[in-house]
């Protein structure tokens, strides 16, 4: 009889008996995916932290997004005094994601 495993609504995947015991946990990530950026914000001071150190904050389009809703989310605010970019990681930011530049899609795409 085979033993089935489901993980996270993803998908059922059969287990043969010659399969020794498996750990849902070492084969399924149970976290969410982490922002690409951090807002915080405090005495009008807002804090932008770019959050992919992995791929040494690199700006793909989705970062770019995020970066600028964080931006210009309540900019108009009389509260808010100064936007200060940082970065988590060892570096700030590698530049554009060259991993999206595509012949596909154009110059104007990006």
């Amino acid at each position: 009889m085979a033993r089935s495993l489901l993980c996270r609504g993803v998908g059922v995947f059969q287990l043969s008996r010659a399969v020794p015991q498996l750990s849902a946990a070492r084969y399924c990530s149970h976290t969410e995916p982490e922002p690409l950026t951090v807002r915080q914000q405090s005495s009008g001071i807002r804090r932008i932290i770019l959050n992919n150190p992995k791929k040494r904050n690199a700006l793909s389009l989705s970062m770019l997004e995020s970066l600028r809703e964080n931006i210009l989310t309540d900019a108009d605010c009389d509260d808010l005094r100064v936007i200060v970019i940082s970065a988590k990681g060892p570096v700030f930011s590698s530049g554009h994601d060259l991993k999206e530049l595509t012949s596909s899609q154009g110059r104007e795409h990006h």
